[in-house]
């Protein structure tokens, strides 16, 4: 395994992302923590076609055989394509009920976990949003064996046996049964998988389109059997949940514990109230320069993943270096996120240390008290578009190209105060680049200021302690990291503002 760390070097991985692909990933994560069928998990592996319509130069997959094209299609059109705003709206449909399900009154309340509590109702909203409501129906108990999973993923990806861990592998168990039962559920609705929906639909029996695209993909390969299956959907349901509940849960507690920038949040996210039955419109939240600062702000400073990437085709020449083909590339973003040579950090007189949250770190102010989050005069970097806003084509991945080495650097105003990445490029990489790049990223945004819009404009919390939860650095490695430990708190109703 080789390690990237200079940013130069990153950018040069991602411009050359048509070289490379993910597979570590698949092995890894696929194979061990969702336990996939190794026969089942090698199609995916044996095809060398690429992510595009048109097959790779030189692959040697039959058209009939290609599987990662249409699985990573399905995935960008329901993501990022046009499936993406029927899918913040049904989430924004799920997520106030299943709050108001909480039956939280204008007394207080208290609970033992708040990071429990956000996961649980994100994590219900999701599920519905994306497989429509008889998955949990038919699994109720579905929410919490995931949660139980999530916990402890981190000793199943470092290879701890079974019998050191086995309330996280019974966990594991439990949902790909629950997975099972739904797609057998499935199976007996031919009428749904026969039926031609829309990419913005959403059936009563399936959820999202993609539900059925799936289904009917996997009908074409007798290897994709109900085991494989299972495996498919439930890392597509976590990974849809882990890193986003994580990062809602740190965003909120950094709220909580200061006055100044909760009552600016109220304030801001004010301005995008709707009449309608949703309370805010969730693109209008991840517009506000100030709630992209506190956003990114947050996933610079817990996020842990490391990306993976591999030269699956041929040798890989990055900069002096050449990189076998089939060897494992490394970039880990607690490093590019926490260097101090790269990050603005205050001033002597105003410091903001990179393990400290800093809300406005990411702002530039016309009035030059903030400078934006690079610490060198950027003005060799180039403006690109937004990864959270920009809809990229629904069919291909987006291109890269040596002029546009990263999509990771822009700006977005707002009267005196702009958010901005410049300067950032091979640096602040939360979901990664390239072609490979985390389709989840837009909804994701949405899905977590919409949730902190949501509850802070209902409800007060205070937090027990008085102070930051410590982090559990046990799941180092595979993403948001979490808490350590249970962090209770209390809750009521706000009264009318």
């Amino acid at each position: 395994m080789f390690l990237l760390t200079s940013p130069k070097d990153i950018i040069a991985l991602f411009t050359q992302s048509s070289q490379t692909t993910n597979m570590p990933y698949r092995r890894l994560a696929v194979g061990k923590m969702f336990k996939m069928p190794q026969k089942a998990n090698n199609l995916f592996l044996s095809d060398d076609s690429g992510l595009a319509s048109k097959p790779r130069p030189g692959s040697s997959t039959k058209p009939e055989e290609r599987i990662n094209h249409p699985t990573h299609t399905s995935l960008m059109r329901l993501l990022t394509g046009p499936g993406l705003k029927p899918l913040v709206a049904r989430f924004a449909e799920f997520f106030p009920r299943n709050l108001a399900n909480a039956n939280i009154s204008h007394h207080w309340m208290e609970f033992p976990d708040l990071f429990s509590f956000m996961r649980e109702l994100m994590l219900k909203s999701t599920a519905e949003a994306i497989f429509g409501p008889n998955l949990l129906a038919l699994n109720p108990n579905l929410c919490r064996d995931l949660l139980e999973y999530d916990t402890g993923v981190s000793a199943i990806a470092k290879g701890v046996p079974r019998w050191m861990s086995p309330r996280v592998y019974q966990a594991r168990d439990k949902c790909l049964e629950a997975f099972k039962k739904y797609h057998c559920f499935l199976r007996e609705h031919p009428e749904y998988l026969r039926a031609t929906g829309s990419e913005t639909g959403y059936d009563t029996v399936g959820g999202a389109e993609i539900v059925r695209m799936r289904q009917n993909l996997w009908s074409n390969f007798a290897i994709m059997d109900a085991n494989a299956q299972a495996s498919e959907d439930f890392g597509f349901l976590w990974g849809a949940n882990h890193n986003a509940s994580h990062t809602a849960f740190w965003l909120l507690c950094d709220m909580l514990l200061n006055p100044r920038i909760l009552s600016r949040f109220r304030s801001t996210i004010h301005d995008s109230k709707t009449p309608a039955d949703s309370p805010f419109d969730a693109l209008t939240l991840t517009k506000s320069p100030y709630l992209s600062s506190l956003y990114a702000e947050t996933l610079r400073l817990r996020s842990a993943d490391t990306i993976l990437r591999e030269p699956t085709y041929q040798n890989l020449r990055i900069g002096p270096w050449l990189f076998p083909r089939a060897e494992t590339i490394a970039i880990s973003i607690w490093t590019t996120h926490n260097d101090e040579k790269a990050w603005n950090t205050g001033s002597a007189a105003d410091p903001h240390p990179l393990r400290s949250f800093w809300d406005e770190r990411f702002l530039v102010s016309a009035d030059g008290r903030l400078a934006g989050p690079a610490k060198s005069n950027p003005q060799q970097q180039h403006h690109h578009p937004s990864p959270q806003l920009e809809t990229p084509p629904a069919d291909d991945p987006p291109p890269t190209s040596a002029s546009k080495p990263s999509p990771t650097s822009y700006s977005s105003s707002s009267s005196a105060i702009s958010f901005s990445t410049i300067g950032l490029d091979g640096i602040f990489i939360p979901y990664g680049g390239g072609q490979a790049m985390c389709p989840g990223r837009m909804f994701a945004k949405q899905e977590i200021l919409f949730t902190l819009a949501v509850l802070l404009d209902e409800y007060d919390i205070e937090m027990g302690g008085g102070r930051a939860p410590e982090i559990d650095f046990r799941s180092f490695g595979t993403g948001t990291l979490a808490p350590g430990g249970r962090t209770a708190f209390r809750i009521r109703k706000r009264a009318a503002v």
